[in-house]
């Protein structure tokens, strides 16, 4: 492909560097607290975003935005996210490399497991959990 590089990490300094967009290229590991598109769109992509480092500019994905925040039906909701990602890919402003699965396993003498359904969280309550096989 014919591309030099040489790679610098900055690590403390980092958000530093992005807030003051003085970097050429950075990768970015998102924590979302939910699955809701809003989150991710509206904290890094939109202007005025609580992280929008990018300084992505771009009115219509504005439009699109509002569009799908306000969307009750899922699939038509969906298909204005993936507008949006396709429009963040196209303007290079975004290359999605993979999104992190949350899968969950566990035997099915164990009660009370109830993962959490509308978010990523990771520190949802445990005390509820019980070995239910039966004492012999």
């Amino acid at each position: 492909m014919g591309i030099q590089a040489s790679i610098s990490v900055k690590g403390e300094v980092s958000d530093q560097l992005l807030q003051e967009h003085k970097y050429d290229i950075s990768t970015q590991s998102y924590l979302l607290v939910t699955s809701d598109p809003d989150e991710l769109f509206g904290g890094y992509f939109i202007e005025g975003g609580a992280r929008a480092w990018t300084d992505y500019k771009n009115p219509k994905f504005n439009e699109l935005f509002a569009q799908q925040s306000a969307e009750p039906d899922f699939g038509k909701r969906k298909a204005i996210v993936q507008q949006m990602a396709k429009m963040l890919m196209d303007d290079s402003a975004m290359i999605f490399a993979l999104e992190r699965g949350h899968e969950y396993a566990w035997r099915s003498y164990f009660k009370g497991f109830n993962p959490p359904q509308a978010t990523r969280d990771q520190n949802y309550r445990r005390d509820n959990i019980w070995d239910g096989r039966k004492v012999k």
